[in-house]
């Protein structure tokens, strides 16, 4: 969309992290992101010292001492609205029917601070924000609630795309995107 090609990988051990940035720097990417912690910073200096031309960007560290001393790590670090704005622009600014989905798992501070981040995205990308909460018993932990919830948005208000940020019940609002699809294969649904 945006004129990126982007490949993503999640990796459990921090080894595993270190290969998984090796071979996206042997295969040529510009920028390779790390989420960051101490150990991972120690495995990525020695790999930003072969790969000078590439861009090693540890996110949720501070800059500084959290990136090291070389030209080609940098750090970011963004509070949680920052991030759900930028998630909630690009799905603002791609919405094919200008209504953009968030479903939250219970609410509370934290997660307001990720709706309003998001829904100013939304707004800001062109598109109306509307939102509900799973809540109840297992908010986390509830995924039928978000496929439901999700398909409800869908329904009342035309949403095209979905947020979820609710843990495990995300899986829902995936599965609602993908019978959607199915459904309505002439129109373009994302999560």
């Amino acid at each position: 969309t945006y004129g990126i090609d982007y490949f993503c990988t999640q990796v459990g051990a921090n080894g595993d992290m270190l290969t998984a940035t090796r071979e996206a720097a042997q295969n040529g990417y510009d920028i390779v992101c790390v989420q960051y912690d101490a150990e991972i910073l120690a495995m990525i200096e020695e790999e930003a010292k072969d790969y000078p031309e590439t861009l090693f960007y540890l996110f949720s560290a501070r800059a500084g001492s959290d990136a090291g001393n070389q030209d080609n790590i940098v750090a970011g670090f963004f509070r949680s609205c920052e991030a759900a704005y930028m998630g909630g622009l690009v799905a603002g600014s791609m919405s094919k029917t200008g209504v953009a989905a968030f479903i939250g798992g219970q609410e509370s501070v934290n997660l307001y601070d990720w709706m309003v981040g998001y829904v100013q995205g939304v707004e800001r990308g062109g598109s109306k924000p509307v939102y509900s909460w799973i809540n109840g018993e297992n908010p986390w932990s509830d995924p039928a609630k978000a496929k439901e919830l999700s398909r409800s948005l869908k329904n009342n208000y035309d949403a095209d795309m979905f947020w979820g940020c609710a843990g495990q019940s995300g899986d829902g609002v995936f599965q609602a995107v993908i019978e959607l699809r199915e459904a309505e294969p002439d129109k373009m649904f994302w999560a």
